[in-house]
């Protein structure tokens, strides 16, 4: 009888301890499986909004696309319609426009000016083009002028902010669109991140300036 009562206790003790192992391994399985669905539920949230926002960051670039463009001319051959006045010229205060020209291999932004037709990039020297880009946009305020300098771009590490229009390229050196104060005009060229100036034809001689206007797409941020 002690033998059994024995044998009865050690099978009851292991069974409450299986029964006790089961209900931790059920707990524990109930746990994972609830961590498992919450990962499953924020996951397919995540991903079902990312199709959405993507679709609208292609929707805007494209836009943007669109409506802002360098488009080839010929002195010969060319219209302002949608053409970025970029300012007043020196002699007749006439607007003057955005273009840019290749020079050298080099692919340099300057200044159209229409009582000669022409595009006038720096480099060196002045140097006068009859086949040019104008840039052109039929909504000029998606673009804006941002006040810029030397200065500013060295405490930024040289880094312009997102949205600056790309003009043109020179010594492997992306060139951004520029202009700066000359006498009470504004001269329109390109700005080297790599020498942190802008430079431009004003005055039949290529100028230089540390102080400037950098074109940009307004709303480029979504």
């Amino acid at each position: 009888m002690e033998l059994e009562s024995n044998l009865n206790e050690t099978s009851s003790s292991w069974t409450s301890n299986l029964t006790k192992k089961r209900v931790a391994f059920i707990g524990t399985g109930v746990l994972l499986a609830t961590a498992i669905s919450i990962i499953v539920v924020i996951s397919v949230k995540s991903s079902s909004k990312a199709p959405l926002a993507l679709s609208v960051f292609k929707d805007k670039m494209n836009l943007i696309k669109d409506e802002i463009k360098w488009i080839s001319y010929s002195t010969d051959n060319y219209s302002l319609t949608d053409a970025l006045p970029g300012s007043t010229g020196s002699v007749d205060k006439n607007s003057v426009y955005l273009c840019r020209a290749e020079q050298l291999a080099y692919l340099l932004p300057g200044t159209f000016d229409q009582t000669d037709a022409l595009c006038k990039v720096a480099y060196i020297r002045v140097r006068t083009n009859r086949k040019f880009d104008l840039l052109v946009t039929r909504n000029p305020s998606r673009l804006v002028w941002e006040k810029e300098s030397a200065i500013g771009l060295k405490e930024s590490s040289g880094r312009l902010k997102i949205g600056a229009i790309s003009g043109g390229y020179s010594n492997n050196e992306e060139l951004s669109v520029a202009r700066f104060d000359y006498h009470g005009y504004m001269a329109l060229g390109d700005l080297s991140l790599k020498y942190k100036e802008a430079r431009g034809p004003a005055a039949g001689f290529e100028q230089h300036s540390e102080y400037y206007d950098v074109l940009y797409v307004a709303d480029y941020a979504l």
